[in-house]
């Protein structure tokens, strides 16, 4: 270890140290500023999402740039950087590789479309989108799953077609109040069932949420083909309930 260390001067490694908290409360300032600056959801969400690898390549790419100075003033140190820097390389494309490879090999089956239905043995919903290393799926209670694709790959997988998938959504509407909730919910099952866009061969599901101040509130999960046909019986539900 003497023989390691005796040619290694403190302030080579304080000065890495430093240099590397920098780097980093830097990003972090960088990131705190675009968040602020902004506005869309939409934009923050891309930000949230990417700037950690973001964060991960620009620390990779200072040890890089630091290396062949500490291979200079001390063989050791040098070798210990490289070694980390490859540990780290061989981690990342670990966990994120293997999702790019496992989605570029799903999405060349053609049964794996949007609005396409698939099940296996620990999940099932509908495809709604696409990312670069995960699949966005919608279940039968309404819930968004990010699935990445390694989960997916040498499983059992079955495909519906696309004909036969469905969506679902939860939507919660505000009648006048009743004295008997069954009542209610067979005239709603029967007013969703009869809508021309809803799919009859599943049951819409019915809860009574709360009943106060002459107002009765209940959340409904609703299916259809697509959004379209969701958005349809959502205002027709409404607009019955409203007449009545």
């Amino acid at each position: 270890m003497e023989e390691l260390t005796k040619h290694i001067s403190a302030f080579p490694i304080i000065g890495f140290i430093l240099g590397g908290f920098i780097v980093y409360s830097g990003l972090k300032f960088i990131k705190i500023a675009l968040l602020r600056l902004v506005g869309n959801s939409k934009y923050i969400s891309k930000i949230n999402r990417f700037y950690s690898s973001i964060e991960l390549l620009t620390g990779m790419l200072y040890i890089v740039w630091i290396i062949p100075y500490f291979l200079e003033i001390n063989m050791g140190i040098g070798i210990i950087l490289s070694i980390i820097l490859i540990i780290s390389i061989a981690i990342v494309f670990w966990y994120a590789g293997r999702d790019f490879i496992s989605g570029f090999i799903l999405k060349s089956n053609s049964g794996f479309k949007i609005n396409s239905r698939i099940k296996t043995d620990f999940l099932d919903g509908v495809i709604i989108d696409f990312y670069s290393r995960n699949l966005k799926l919608i279940n039968d209670k309404g819930e968004k799953l990010l699935i990445p694709y390694s989960n997916l790959i040498n499983k059992n997988i079955l495909i519906k077609n696309r004909t036969k998938s469905r969506i679902s959504k939860h939507i919660t509407i505000k009648t006048n109040s009743v004295d008997n909730y069954d009542t209610l919910i067979k005239e709603l099952k029967f007013m969703i069932m009869m809508h021309p866009k809803s799919l009859v061969n599943f049951t819409p599901s019915i809860t009574i949420l709360s009943q106060e101040n002459n107002i009765c509130t209940v959340d409904i999960n609703i299916s259809a083909r697509d959004n379209n046909g969701l958005a349809e019986i959502e205002t027709y539900i409404k607009d019955k309930l409203n007449k009545a």
